[in-house]
Order: C-alpha cells, then structure tokens, then sequence
C-alpha cells in the first residue's frame, strides 16, 4: 500500500506546483509581483510533501513582474508529466494488488 500512497502524494504535489504556477503566470503583468515557487522534499514516511514557499528576489520587469514565462511553461509540463507517472504507477500498482489477491483467493 506504501507504492500506492507514494504515487498520490506526488500528485498531490504536482497539483500544488501547478497551482503556483498559473497563479504566477496569471500575474504576470501585475506591477510588483514577485514569482512564488514551491519547496518539495522526500516525507519521512515515504513519497513526498511540500516543505515550504519563497518569494523571488529576481529584479524583474520596470512595469510588471519577475515572472519568467518560458520557466513557468516548462515547469507546468513537468508537472503534466509528473501527473502522468504517478497515475502509470498506480495503475500498476492496483494490477498486481490484484493478481496478489487472485493468488490468494
């Protein structure tokens, strides 16, 4: 069950990123505005969790922010990808559970 509890919390932190992500972006003509990004660690009971936000100090724009777009795109497309993986792992997860049960039952 821990494979399975490992693949959700990486969704979980995928989605999180994702939502810092499209806030930045959705900000990213506002005068002032700072980038945020997300800390992701390991959890101690495996998989992984979100240890903490920051705030760029990037110098960004004179009339608009510090957001990178072509970082903030990238980034979402590894957190599609992200997604993706730990959805695959899952599904293979719940597979063998299944076959394991097959065996048993």
């Amino acid at each position: 069950m821990n494979s399975i509890s490992n693949s959700l919390s990486g969704i979980q932190a995928a989605f999180r990123r994702q939502e810092v992500s499209a806030h930045n972006v959705a900000n990213i003509n506002s005068e002032g505005y700072k980038s945020r990004s997300l800390q992701q660690v390991e959890s101690k009971a495996g998989g992984t969790e979100i240890a903490g936000q920051t705030i760029s100090d990037k110098i960004g724009s004179p009339t608009g922010s510090n957001v990178d777009l072509a970082g903030e795109l990238v980034g979402q497309m590894q957190n599609k990808h992200a997604v993706e993986l730990n959805v695959a792992a899952l599904k293979t997860s719940n597979e063998m559970l299944g076959e394991l049960l097959d065996l048993t039952g």
